[in-house]
């Protein structure tokens, strides 16, 4: 079954509800219509709101996520770097060492 076709289901139930409520008297079909498509839009517009809330949390989330990621990844890649240079660093001053005891020798 279509959506449209369960809303229509949905504004036809409620349209019934707001006739039994006035005592089934005849004569208002149209406003019961009305207003129940009134009601029925409001509810779905509520839900459509209450999804796009859940979907919008949902993609602030996935973002700072990916934020916090990319943050731990680079940090992670300058901390390697970094101790890449203190390597590199440790081993110019070891050969400069040993290149001045071999002078003095």
């Amino acid at each position: 079954m279509s959506d449209s076709r369960k809303v229509q289901e949905k504004i036809e139930q409620v349209a019934y509800e707001l006739y039994e409520k006035r005592g089934r008297t005849h004569g208002d079909a149209l406003a019961d219509w009305i207003e129940a498509e009134k009601i029925v839009m409001q509810r779905h517009a509520g839900e459509i709101e209450c999804e796009a809330g859940l979907v919008k949390a949902a993609k602030a989330k996935k973002t700072t996520v990916d934020t916090q990621q990319k943050i731990a990844k680079n940090g992670t890649r300058k901390t390697t770097q970094r101790k890449s240079e203190k390597i590199t660093e440790k081993t110019r001053e070891t050969k400069s060492s040993a290149a001045i005891r071999k002078k003095k020798e």
